[in-house]
């Protein structure tokens, strides 16, 4: 997710935080009783989701697994969170309220320096301790020249994690045959 990130410190029930009016244009997410406030994202994030979507579409096409972007709220526990983008397989979990209820198979984060702590930290606890079994951080402007890390938390307190910059083709531990050059990634900003 991209735009600022603005943390209130009050503490938040899912009810309380789904009752809230967030004004338009607004993104909104629950992470630990914890409300995020999000400005819209920047064309550079919108182009990289949009080049992620594009290359999870062709490859999950006549597929059981269905590909969502944000926003879209995914309600895991007592927290909501808006990712990216979710692969999900398990269509049941998207409740008569049109809201996803429980843990999607893959999630995908574009960071920014605004989102970095909540993507790495909180996110990742998140959906490490809550049944995602894949979790893709993607951050084409990183001055390290890491582009994507990839973990798979599928394996009990087990993660795999593999590290992606320019030049390389991001892989997915869950999809035999998902793929994503990166530099189709960097070529958007």
């Amino acid at each position: 997710m991209d735009g600022e990130e603005s943390p209130n410190k009050q503490v938040y029930t899912l009810g309380e935080f789904m009752s809230l009016e967030v004004e338009e244009g607004a993104r909104a997410e629950l992470v630990g009783g914890e409300l995020f406030m999000f400005s819209s994202p920047t064309y550079a994030h919108q182009r990289i989701v949009s080049v992620l979507c594009a290359r999870f579409e062709a490859f999950f096409a006549g597929k059981t697994c269905k590909v969502c972007v944000a926003p879209l709220d995914v309600i895991i526990k007592e927290h909501c969170v808006q990712p990216d983008l979710i692969v999900l397989c398990d269509t049941a979990k998207i409740h008569g309220d049109g809201k996803c209820h429980g843990a999607p198979d893959l999630v995908v984060e574009v960071s920014s320096k605004s989102t970095e702590h909540s993507d790495r930290m909180l996110k990742l606890n998140l959906y490490r301790n809550n049944g995602v079994k894949e979790y893709w951080i993607v951050n084409p402007l990183n001055v390290e020249g890491v582009i994507a890390d990839v973990f798979r938390f599928e394996r009990g307190d087990k993660i795999d994690y593999m590290q992606y910059a320019g030049g390389d083709t991001a892989e997915s531990f869950l999809f035999e045959g998902l793929t994503v050059d990166m530099n189709d990634l960097i070529n958007e900003v």
